[in-house]
């Protein structure tokens, strides 16, 4: 079966799109990390979501809620961007911390979620585009 030249092209630019977003928020991570002081956090609390059912989410969200101590000497409290279906940390675990040391309350955990967004799309992306750019080749 022959696939449509215009195919293969939606397929390379949505690609390539894909690919542009991933490296925009791969540099703004980039970024975050080298300019943020690094520190070690105790998860203090983990918070639950129960699913929305009405909206159509069936499945529960919880975030680790970690406290850490600033260079600047205060504690700060914040939770975690990324929620999961099931709990990923323990109450009192240790975490990588990463901080604004102007604006300590944007804190981050340190580890692999904080390139989940640009693997996702970085991986969705280069298989859209050499999808595209295979049809063009062959």
């Amino acid at each position: 079966m022959k696939i449509p030249m215009g195919i293969s092209y939606v397929f390379l630019a949505i690609g390539i799109v894909l690919l542009a977003v991933a490296a925009y928020f791969g540099r703004e991570t980039l970024q975050f990390l080298e300019q943020s002081a690094k520190t070690e956090g105790t998860v203090v609390k983990i918070d639950y979501s129960p699913p929305d059912y009405a909206s159509g989410d069936t499945t529960p969200t919880y975030r680790p809620v970690v406290r850490f101590a600033a260079k600047d000497g205060q504690t700060y409290v914040f939770t975690g961007q990324m929620g999961m279906a099931s709990p990923r940390y323990r109450m009192g675990e240790k975490v990588s911390v990463a901080y604004n040391p102007e604006n300590p309350r944007k804190a981050r955990i340190n580890d692999l979620s904080l390139w989940l967004i640009e693997l996702v799309l970085g991986v969705i992306g280069s298989g859209f585009a050499l999808f595209g750019g295979g049809i063009l080749l062959a």
